[in-house]
C-alpha cells in the first residue's frame, strides 16, 4: 500500500495482487455452483451400534436409497473405537460421549435411558423405591 497522511491506495503490485485473488474467489464459487444440485453417489461406509441400526438407519434406509440411488451403501454393527482412516469407514454412529479422538462428533438425537426388571425379578428381590437402593441387585448393563 502507498500511504500518506490524507490517502491510502494500493501498489501496482497490491492491486494485481488483489485482481488475482477476486478471479481465484471467483473460480471457486462456479466450482462450487458446478456441483449445486448434484446428487451424492458412490460408497458410504457406516458403522452403527445395533439397536441404533434397528431403531433409526434400517427404517430409513428405503427412503434414503430412493432419494440418493446412486449411493452403494455399507454398514457394519458394532460398539468398538473405529480408526475410520485405517478401516475405511466414512461415519459411526455411537451412544454417550465420545473421549478424546480427533474425530468430529455431532449430536444427532437424545435417548431417554430405562432401568427395567421382570415381574419375577421384583417378585423375588422387591422394587428399589430410589436409585440409592439399586446397589446390590443383579442387572445386566451395558
Amino acid at each position: 500500500l502507498q500511504r500518506t497522511t490524507r490517502h491510502v491506495s494500493p501498489t501496482l503490485d497490491g492491486e494485481a495482487y488483489y485482481q488475482r485473488c477476486l478471479s481465484i474467489l471467483a473460480d471457486i464459487e462456479e466450482a462450487e455452483g458446478a456441483f449445486a444440485g448434484a446428487k451424492p453417489k458412490g460408497m458410504l461406509r457406516v458403522d452403527v451400534h445395533g439397536t441404533l441400526a434397528r431403531h433409526f438407519v434400517l427404517p430409513s434406509l428405503p427412503s434414503f436409497l430412493e432419494t440418493y440411488p446412486e449411493i452403494e451403501f455399507y454398514m457394519s454393527e458394532g460398539d468398538r473405537l473405529v480408526d475410520l482412516v485405517r478401516e475405511g469407514i466414512d461415519c459411526v454412529l455411537r451412544v454417550g460421549t465420545p473421549g478424546d479422538s480427533d474425530m468430529v462428533a455431532r449430536h444427532v438425537a437424545m435417548l431417554d435411558e430405562v432401568t427395567l426388571a421382570s415381574p419375577a425379578y421384583i417378585a423375588r428381590h422387591g422394587l428399589p423405591q430410589h436409585p440409592d437402593r439399586l446397589a446390590g441387585h443383579r442387572m445386566v448393563g451395558f
